[in-house]
């Protein structure tokens, strides 16, 4: 993290969600409530 090199692209954050735009941290959390992340057994 601190001795990477720089990716020169914008970066947001929501929660757990990183992605480089508020329209693809609404479309993961879209992705996330509509279960298309999968699921974990029990």
């Amino acid at each position: 993290m601190f001795a990477g090199e720089p990716i020169d692209e914008p970066v947001a954050g929501w929660g757990s969600f990183v992605m480089n735009g508020e329209d693809e941290i609404r479309q993961a959390i879209a992705d996330f409530d509509s279960g298309r992340f999968g699921q974990i057994a029990p």
